[in-house]
C-alpha cells in the first residue's frame, strides 16, 4: 500500500488467484464503490477503502447469492444504503471464474443513484418544451427523475401521469 498526497489518492493491490490489481482510493465522498469478495463471500479488496470492511462476510446478501450459484451477472433493485444519509443505490456484480469456470471471487460495484455518475444527466434532458426523461425499473420503482424526491417512490401507471 503506498500513499501520495500530492494527487489525493491511496493506492493498495489485491490478488485473486494470478492477478494483482491496483485499487485507487480519492479522498472525497464517493459517488460509487467496488469490492472484490471471493467465491466464499469475504471482502479481499475495496475502493473506496472503509475501515473495518476488509475481510467481512457478504455472503447473506442477495447480489452475492445470486451470482454465485449460476455464476451469472446481477443488477440489483434500487435500495437506501445503511450509511447515513441513507442514498438510494443499486448493486452490480460479475462472477470471476478461473480457467477451468470454477468461480474465485465476485465482482461488486454500486452506484448511488443522487451522485455524480452514468445516469446523472438523464433528469437534464428536455423532450420538447415541457417533457423529461425518467427511469424506473421493472417494479416500477423511481430510479431515475428530474424531482430528487420522486427517487425510490412508485412510478406513475401507464396512462396516469397527464402529459
Amino acid at each position: 500500500s503506498a500513499a501520495d498526497s500530492s494527487r489525493g489518492t491511496f493506492t493498495s493491490t489485491c490478488s485473486l488467484g494470478r492477478a494483482t490489481q491496483p485499487i485507487t482510493k480519492p479522498r472525497t465522498a464517493p459517488r460509487a464503490s467496488a469490492a472484490i469478495a471471493v467465491a466464499n463471500g469475504r471482502i479481499i479488496a475495496e475502493s473506496p477503502f472503509r475501515a473495518g470492511r476488509r475481510g467481512r462476510d457478504l455472503s447473506f446478501r442477495e447480489f452475492i447469492q445470486v451470482t454465485t450459484a449460476p455464476r451469472k451477472p446481477y443488477i440489483s433493485r434500487p435500495f437506501l444504503t445503511a450509511y447515513a444519509p441513507a442514498q438510494p443505490a443499486v448493486v452490480m456484480t460479475a462472477p470471476v471464474l478461473d480457467e477451468k469456470g470454477e468461480l474465485i471471487g465476485i465482482l461488486e460495484g454500486s452506484i448511488n443513484l443522487l451522485g455524480r455518475n452514468i445516469l446523472a444527466d438523464l433528469n437534464k434532458i428536455k423532450v420538447g418544451n415541457t417533457g423529461y426523461l425518467a427511469l424506473s425499473d421493472r417494479a416500477r420503482l423511481m430510479i431515475m427523475h428530474r424531482d430528487p424526491k420522486r427517487i425510490m417512490t412508485p412510478a406513475a401507471e401507464p396512462g396516469q401521469n397527464p402529459l
